[in-house]
């Protein structure tokens, strides 16, 4: 689920100067200062294989999860058919599990082990060591100043980068434009030291298992923070995507501070992952702090101006409001009429769905052409061939009869991409019966082919490859 405010618009009146700075500084670490870190890390990897230290050091990492990880030990039974690199990249990096194998050694390891894993492990954790990210990341167990800042500007990977740097730009350029560059800037790097703050002292008190923080998922909570408080009650106006359904909707600014804090605490606690949930509710509790003591001891400080413009909306965003008003009022037959007309004039596959979600209790044949419509769409978003698969599901019988076969087979190809190999299996073996020549089926097959090749089954993979080449 996301909720993010979008009460503006980019508005190049006031440029985001220093949002476009700091966005750009981001893309320079990650492509330039962190460029070689994948290889250090790669070649950490590849001397802990050759020496076989996971031999060494696999049953120790069992006896360490059940000591101190109990609940990380839980999730990932059974032990013995965790994936080897998954197990591998968490014996490396968990730095807590160094520690206990250095304190246990004598008891835990042969004595020949022991010798060796002495040597090697060391300069394993060194080659980690060398990359950018390992040497200015936050470490909860050496805080310091250099990190906390410099932390903010280091990323995973590129989809983390990608992510946050758009989130930053949806919602920083209005926040710069209202709180001005100076105060911007102090204070999105305040948010990043809030939460880098938060998320260390938290870790050190929970003893858990992340060994740094990196990304500037904490400034941009901050930001975030402060956008909405810029508003306080006022109805603004938030952007929502959740599963297949994103739309717009107003509501009081304030009213996001507890939806976004108890989701992140949410997440927190029902989640086992590399996600630093306390660094966004650290960042998030100090934008709002900053704001807030801001209204206190200079309430001029905002472009009250700019923040009470009118914003022009999308005709599409206030028809979208428009439909789920009627369905918030359970005016079912007006919601399903106006949405009939919205796809006169919007070819959206959400409104598709919606509609179709309209008609449910309506006769197959009232619903057949919208069901059409949307099995045909060529979205290769993954929620949204889910819900072709229940529209599939549930109208398979009539669907059957009208849709042409050339369709029927690239829904099948995104089928196994959400690997529903069984419905795509079916309908390939079906197009094959009626003797269907066309070429997409030995794009099936084949793709069917290399699914069983990644998921080690030869016999399947065999079979399907046989096909495909059958139909070439």
């Amino acid at each position: 689920m996301l909720i993010i405010p979008a009460e503006k618009r980019l508005d190049w009146q006031h440029p985001p100067v220093v949002l476009l700075i700091i966005i750009a500084i981001n893309f320079i670490v990650f492509f330039g200062l962190q460029s070689d870190d994948n290889k250090y890390y790669q070649a950490a990897f590849d001397l802990y294989l050759e020496h076989d230290l996971q031999t060494i050091e696999s049953p120790i990492y069992e006896q360490y999860l059940r000591l101190e990880r109990p609940d990380h030990w839980q999730q990932i039974q059974p032990y013995q058919q965790v994936d080897k690199e998954q197990l591998v990249a968490e014996m490396i990096f968990d730095r807590r599990f160094y520690d206990f194998s250095i304190k246990q050694g004598d008891h835990i390891f042969a004595r020949s082990a022991l010798l060796q894993w002495q040597e090697v492990r060391p300069e394993v954790n060194a080659l980690i060591d060398q990359a950018f990210s390992s040497r200015f990341h936050l470490a909860p167990s050496d805080i310091n100043i250099v990190s906390l800042i410099s932390h903010q500007f280091l990323h995973a990977d590129l989809s983390h980068l990608l992510g946050n740097m758009v989130l930053l730009l949806l919602l920083g350029f209005a926040v710069e434009a209202s709180l001005g560059h100076g105060r911007f800037l102090l204070f999105y790097l305040l948010s990043g030291l809030g939460g880098g703050l938060f998320f260390a002292f938290f870790e050190r008190w929970s003893g858990s298992d992340n060994n740094g923080l990196i990304g500037a998922s904490g400034a941009i909570s901050g930001v975030m923070a402060i956008y909405v408080s810029m508003y306080r009650l006022q109805k603004i106006e938030f952007f929502y995507w959740f599963f297949i359904f994103v739309g717009y909707f107003r509501a009081p600014a304030l009213v996001i501070l507890p939806l976004y804090i108890g989701n992140e605490v949410y997440s927190l606690l029902t989640t086992d992952n590399h996600v630093a949930y306390t660094a966004h509710i650290g960042g998030f509790i100090s934008g709002a702090a900053l704001i807030w003591l801001t209204f206190l001891r200079q309430p001029d400080a905002l472009d009250e101006d700019y923040l009470q413009a009118e914003q022009p909306q999308a005709p599409y965003a206030i028809a979208l409001d428009k439909l789920y008003c009627y369905i918030a009022d359970f005016q079912f037959s007006r919601a399903e009429n106006y949405a009939a007309e919205l796809l006169t004039q919007y070819n959206h596959i959400e409104l598709k769905q919606i509609y179709y979600q309209l008609l449910k209790t309506a006769p197959s044949e009232k619903r057949l052409p919208i069901a059409l419509q949307i099995i045909c769409e060529k979205n290769q978003h993954h929620a949204v061939i889910k819900q072709q698969l229940q529209v599939w599901l549930h109208d398979k019988s009539a669907l059957q009869e009208h849709i042409d076969q050339h369709s029927l087979i690239l829904f099948a190809i995104r089928l196994v991409d959400i690997e529903e190999t069984t419905t795509a299996e079916k309908l390939l073996a079906e197009q094959l019966n009626t003797g269907n020549q066309d070429p997409m089926l030995a794009k099936l097959a084949r793709k069917l082919s290399n699914h069983y090749r990644q998921l080690q089954h030869p016999k399947k993979q065999q079979y399907f490859d046989s096909i495909a080449t059958s139909l070439l």
